[in-house]
């Protein structure tokens, strides 16, 4: 036990303590203070009072228990939070450009982590939990959608994408795994599975490439957000498709009826913004090592987005806007050295030609 190598209270001897035993004597109490605040946690009540301090206004909590990919032992509880985002409007630009989806406009997901470390801080100060008990996550390979939904967060709709009350589905997720079990009470039965939608199949018909069955999964290879951050070559039915897209697909939650009312408390974000469109005759003019340059800080600059697959979509939205002077920056690539980017091009200048 901890407790049992600690130097006794050098005060309790009656004698003035020297400097050594005294240090020995306060850093073994801040041990045994943190242990003790390790095996309590912090109440759910807590933890929100701390979240407001960071400008979070809903987090909501949940068990981790029957989660695909937790540890229940090493993080037995999750927080999970949303940043609604805004639906910029493109502005008129007398270059043909390509579209970016209003996700990824700005950095919403590094904003939102970087809120949810400031969170972690917090609660690592009042519980002794070092930073790396717990684990923030946004946009990541962890089930986020299914962890909303059972946390309270919001519900999934028709596309699959957890739509909440307020801001519909434009929000971003992000949570924090936390190291201690939290004191709230077991979720209500979950609703029907597409309760939102009610007869709505606004989504299903807007999908240009009918990746959506209508069973809140999706068909991925039909789906243009999924090729849209995927090194391949799109098939033709999807290409076909495309339309103007640099990254993203707007089509389902542009149609959704949820993300068309007024919400209060969306803001823009700064971080990482580049806006709706991005010109045309820059992303395929650019070589690929300055084009990730450029891109620095944004949500294009991901790591597992490669600046040749921005390309590949650059020129399939090339084809799509049909127009003819980006005929010289697309010739180029009939010779580069990815296929990918070969058949791209080929695509486009048949559809320019």
């Amino acid at each position: 036990m901890m407790s049992s190598i600690l130097p006794r209270n050098p005060f309790r001897t009656g004698a003035v303590p020297g400097i050594p035993s005294l240090i020995l004597y306060i850093l073994g109490e801040n041990i045994l203070n943190c242990q003790r605040n390790m095996s309590k946690g912090l109440t759910f009540e807590a933890i929100l009072d701390l979240s407001r301090e960071t400008g979070l206004t809903e987090v909501y909590p949940a068990s981790s228990e029957g989660i695909p990919g937790l540890d229940p032992h090493r993080h037995p509880s999750f927080l999970i939070t949303h940043l609604p985002y805004t639906v910029p409007t493109p502005r008129p630009s007398p270059l043909p450009s390509a579209r970016i989806a209003p996700f990824a406009c700005a950095n919403h997901y590094r904003e939102l982590s970087h809120t949810l470390r400031r969170l972690v801080s917090l609660i690592g100060q009042r519980t002794g939990h070092p930073k790396s008990a717990f684990r923030v996550f946004s946009n990541s390979p962890l089930p986020e959608r299914a962890m909303a939904h059972r946390a309270g967060l919001g519900v999934p709709g028709r596309n699959g994408l957890i739509i909440h009350p307020v801001y519909g589905s434009y929000i971003a997720l992000g949570g924090i795994l936390l190291p201690f079990p939290l004191d709230i009470p077991p979720p209500p039965p979950p609703p029907p599975p597409l309760s939102p939608c009610g007869p709505c199949t606004a989504c299903l018909t807007a999908c240009p490439t009918h990746a959506l069955p209508g069973d809140g999964t999706l068909r991925k290879d039909r789906c243009i957000q999924y090729w849209a951050g995927t090194h391949g070559i799109v098939p033709d039915p999807v290409k076909a498709a495309w339309g103007p897209t640099l990254y993203g697909c707007p089509h389902c939650q542009a149609a959704c009826p949820y993300n068309r009312r007024p919400a209060p408390g969306r803001r823009p974000v700064l971080r990482g913004r580049i806006g709706p469109t991005l010109p045309l005759t820059l992303l395929l003019g650019t070589p690929a090592s300055l084009l990730k340059a450029l891109l620095r800080s944004s949500a294009l600059q991901l790591g597992w987005l490669s600046p040749l697959t921005l390309q590949r979509n650059a020129l399939l939205a090339a084809a799509a806007t049909g127009a003819r002077p980006l005929f010289h920056y697309v010739e180029p690539y009939l010779t580069h050295p990815d296929p990918v980017l070969r058949d791209a091009a080929r695509w486009a200048l048949h559809r320019l030609s």
